[in-house]
């Protein structure tokens, strides 16, 4: 589905918490686990995560057949906070989201999303900044919320869960013209390429797990407005 400013989405049905009282539109959309899921900003309630019915996509029933089934709809707060809204979803083994002063981690502790299986915990207090994550090999990639610095959501074996870390000791020099997109070519590649509010664009050579190498400035004539990166 299409989502507008302008224009409701038709579905099936909904479930109620979902909108509340507020009558307001979803500010964002993913798919996981054969389920479409919904992110609500509401004016008073905070931010509501809605996943459809296990394979009906356009379905968000809490209960199927009377009752609450592991493939029934899940619909659960993420922050009751309003003014802390979520500006990003990364959906990919579990679901991680960004607000404007925190970072979410969405699982289920039998890595199957079900109304009672899903469990909601705070990474950090970093923040997230408008800016679309960036799934890099193994490596998730946010921008925080003063839009510059980069974070790497990455699996720590020392204590066994995935923490954010920042990128910034080796570019605070690039980071400080801010961050508007991230791109990577492919995940062959060892290129991250960062497109910054000044125009310019400059890219983070990885290497292994969390390890940056090193940095460069790519030159252009003009401004960059925007990028988008193919593979062949």
């Amino acid at each position: 589905p299409i989502i507008s400013s302008t224009s409701d989405l038709t579905f099936n049905t909904f479930a109620w918490s979902i909108w509340g009282t507020d009558n307001v539109h979803p500010s964002d959309i993913y798919f996981t686990q054969n389920r479409l899921g919904l992110i609500c900003n509401t004016k008073n309630f905070g931010s509501w995560n809605a996943m459809s019915v296990s394979d009906k996509l356009f379905d968000f029933s809490t209960e199927q057949y009377g009752q609450q089934l592991d493939t029934s709809a899940i619909v659960h707060v993420i922050t009751n906070n309003p003014d802390n809204k979520i500006n990003w979803v990364l959906s990919y083994n579990s679901l991680y989201m960004g607000s404007y002063t925190n970072e979410f981690n969405v699982s289920a502790a039998n890595d199957v999303f079900t109304p009672t299986s899903l469990i909601c915990n705070s990474l950090s207090s970093l923040g997230g900044a408008a800016v679309v994550p960036l799934k890099y090999k193994e490596l998730n990639l946010f921008v925080g919320s003063s839009r510059d610095e980069v974070y790497s959501i990455g699996y720590d074996y020392t204590i066994d869960v995935y923490v954010p870390k920042s990128i910034g000791y080796i570019t605070n020099h690039l980071l400080s013209q801010g961050i508007s997109r991230l791109i990577s070519v492919n995940n062959k590649d060892q290129n991250v390429y960062i497109l910054h509010d000044t125009g310019r664009l400059s890219v983070l050579n990885y290497v292994g797990e969390q390890s940056v190498l090193g940095y460069s400035e790519i030159e252009a004539n003009e401004p960059i407005i925007d990028m988008c990166a193919t593979s062949s």
